[in-house]
């Protein structure tokens, strides 16, 4: 595009065309007129007049020339003025994109300006982030060097696993026979614990059979053992076959008169004896008690033996069952009240 002082030298250039060319036509109109004063005047007037009408031809000729000339030269004159206005308009136009461009550029200079600040703290980020990946290449590096180590750690380990896994199933075997003896162990030792449980339950009803007046006598008047064949016929006059078996299968039946309770009457303690006191006898002396009662005798239930669990004591209390553990009884009381009702 055009500038302003180039738009202004093509105006006075084109000024300058048409001016000289102007020029020449006046010169060329000052020469005419000097050629005619200048013919001789000695010719003969005649001829004088023919040339003189010969030269105003040539000089009308020259002077309409002259005159289109002069209109060709104001056309371009117009269309120059015309030309040079579309270019003045066009230069203004031009110049208020040149203000934008200039707007635009200073816009561009300032946004250049922010990305090459961003440029520069991306590069300082840049350069701290190759220290770090440096500094993580030498970790890598380092890690590495302890995974190959780990791997030989691991090959070492997995060939002591091995050594580990095939002592394993030899310690397993072993202990496969192992177990398979001590099963057997296990169960002759049951056996002999039954057969010793039984023993000491036999001992222990040998004991409370001997020793009947030591341990019932203190709850009890003419405390003896009764036989249970002798209520065997009372027996099987009340109950089926299968109570009768249940009754004579209690480990002892004692016979008396309950001290401290009138009036006076005979009664039986029916009574289970074990080494250790489980609900099963609390419950078998209570069951009996109740096929004794009914057959038609007055009965209380009793457990007696050398200790007890926690479950025959609750269950012994819940169904008021005597207890008698080596000489101390519990529940005697209890038990008379409710199963030997006043007369």
């Amino acid at each position: 595009m055009l500038t302003m002082e180039e738009l202004t030298e093509v105006k006075q250039y084109v000024l300058s065309e048409v001016t000289q060319s102007l020029y020449r036509d006046d010169r060329l109109a000052q020469w005419l007129t000097e050629a005619v004063a200048r013919l001789p005047v000695r010719h003969p007037t005649d001829q004088r007049l023919d040339r003189l009408s010969e030269e105003t031809a040539s000089l009308s000729a020259a002077v309409g020339q002259l005159v289109e000339s002069h209109r060709r030269a104001e056309a371009r004159l117009d269309r120059l003025e015309a030309a040079v206005a579309a270019l003045a308009e066009a230069q203004g136009r031009t110049e208020e994109r040149v203000g934008r461009l200039e707007e635009a550029v200073e816009r561009l200079a300032e946004a250049q300006a922010r990305t090459e600040a961003r440029v520069e703290a991306l590069a300082e980020a840049q350069r701290r982030t190759e220290e770090r990946v440096g500094r993580l290449e030498d970790a890598v590096e380092r890690l590495a060097e302890a995974q190959t180590r780990t791997e030989a750690r691991v090959e070492a380990l997995a060939e002591a696993q091995a050594r580990t896994e095939a002592r394993v199933e030899e310690l397993a075997e072993a202990q496969r026979r192992t177990e398979e003896r001590l099963a057997s162990l296990t169960e002759r030792v049951d056996r002999l614990t039954d057969v010793v449980g039984r023993l000491r339950g036999d001992v222990f009803e040998l004991k409370y059979r001997d020793k009947v007046e030591v341990y019932f006598g203190p709850l009890l008047r003419r405390v003896e053992v009764v036989r249970k064949r002798k209520l065997e016929d009372a027996l099987e006059a009340k109950l089926t076959h299968e109570e009768l078996l249940d009754v004579l299968r209690l480990d002892l039946l004692i016979g008396g008169q309950p001290r401290r309770w009138e009036p006076r009457r005979d009664a039986l303690v029916a009574a289970e004896v074990s080494a250790v006191i489980d609900r099963n006898d609390v419950d078998r002396a209570r069951r009996r008690t109740e096929l004794l009662r009914k057959a038609g005798f007055d009965a209380i239930p009793a457990v007696a033996g050398e200790d007890l669990t926690r479950g025959a004591e609750e269950l012994a209390a819940q169904q008021h069952v005597a207890v008698v553990l080596d000489g101390s009884t519990s529940g005697w009381e209890e038990a008379l009240q409710s199963w030997l009702p006043a007369s």
